[in-house]
């Protein structure tokens, strides 16, 4: 200090540190690691759950019971057999007639009289080739078969009395297509003498 001189510097035992420091920069990448990772482990746990409860939803859509197709209905028609004419039993808005089956009818026919409708200017069938032919009126009568199938529908009225004694059978109408055509099926059993109506 007298002769103008400084003492010489001790080395400092403060340790500092550069940006190029190796121990500090593994420190720092040590901490961005751990923040990654615990962001991929949070990632992980959200996907695995997701992922669990997408295959508890198939599960459960795998075991739920699949829809029954729709049953069909199927009604059970007695007939019976004369001169090889099929007859059936039905009810025409409540009153009991008996109908001849003719599917090759395009109409249903009913007997005027049977219906108690006499007072109807109605007229007589003719025979042409396989069927028959006239001026027929058209009326809504309510349809009773077998006691199940009940139905409106427009049949036509005509006097079939002369044709009934022609075929020397009783029988108040004919039971036609435009009826059967209700139905998505007709089978005839006829050794059971059943026709059978699937709905």
């Amino acid at each position: 200090m007298a002769n103008g001189h400084f003492p010489p510097l001790k080395p400092s035992s403060v340790r500092t540190y550069s940006r190029a420091d190796p121990g500090r920069q593994t420190a720092k990448q040590k901490l961005i690691r751990s923040a990654h990772d615990s962001h991929t482990r949070s990632k992980r746990r959200e996907f695995d759950l997701t992922s669990t409860v997408k295959h508890r939803l198939l599960f459960l859509v795998l075991l739920a019971p699949l829809p029954l197709p729709a049953q069909r209905q199927i009604v059970s028609v007695p007939f019976r057999s004369v001169n090889s004419y099929m007859l059936v039993e039905a009810c025409i808005d409540g009153t009991p007639v008996t109908l001849m089956v003719d599917t090759g009818a395009n109409k249903t026919i009913l007997n005027a009289r049977s219906i108690g409708r006499v007072q109807l200017p109605v007229s007589q069938p003719v025979n042409q080739g396989a069927g028959i032919i006239g001026n027929a009126l058209r009326l809504c009568v309510h349809v009773e078969i077998a006691h199940q199938c009940m139905f409106s529908q427009s049949v036509s009225v005509m006097n079939l009395e002369d044709l009934s004694k022609r075929f020397q059978i009783h029988f108040d109408g004919l039971l036609g297509q435009d009826i059967l055509n209700q139905f998505r099926a007709v089978r005839i059993d006829y050794k059971a003498h059943v026709i059978e109506l699937e709905r």
